[in-house]
């Protein structure tokens, strides 16, 4: 059932979106809505630095039911990176025995997108099965919290993460 709804999902089609632009978000529009993949980016990314891959013209293309939601992390000082202001879903400090995430800001940015996903729920007919989550990196992690945290209490709501070069908090 996974397997076969996730490569509907990414399956390959002609089409073209309409792209909009939200603040630092972007969001690939198909003509018809009935499904939303929503996209993380990896730590000092953004949302624009994967439109390209999303697209039509680019290396994946989604079906044309699909809307693409792409993300943009808060800007934030990064501890590992000096306090350097970046792009990133949680900031991560160096504790001497290895990396430590900051728990108040991935509860934080997992509010952010569970309510992305209660806005394209309402979009679907209020139907959460039609959602998925996914992520490079830090954009993974972030998306396999969201999953495990389950800040979406729905009944019968089938959830996904789909990852990519990913480590977990």
């Amino acid at each position: 059932m996974i397997r076969s709804s996730l490569r509907n999902l990414l399956s390959a089609r002609n089409f073209s979106y309409e792209i909009q632009y939200q603040g630092r978000n972007v969001f690939l529009l198909p003509q018809h809505h009935k499904h939303t993949l929503i996209w993380l980016h990896g730590l000092g990314g953004s949302a624009f630095n994967w439109r390209g891959f999303f697209d039509s013209n680019g290396h994946f293309t989604s079906p044309s039911t699909t809307k693409v939601a792409l993300l943009s992390a808060p800007t934030r000082p990064v501890s590992v990176h000096r306090g350097t202001p970046t792009s990133a879903w949680y900031d991560i400090a160096d504790s001497g025995d290895g990396l430590v995430e900051s728990e108040k800001d991935v509860d934080e940015s997992c509010e952010v997108v569970a309510e992305e996903i209660r806005k394209e729920a309402k979009l679907i007919e209020n139907s959460y099965a039609g959602i998925i989550v996914g992520g490079f990196s830090q954009g993974c992690a972030m998306a396999l919290a969201v999953g495990m945290l389950s800040l979406i209490h729905i009944c019968r709501c089938r959830r996904y993460a789909v990852c990519r070069s990913r480590w977990s908090p």
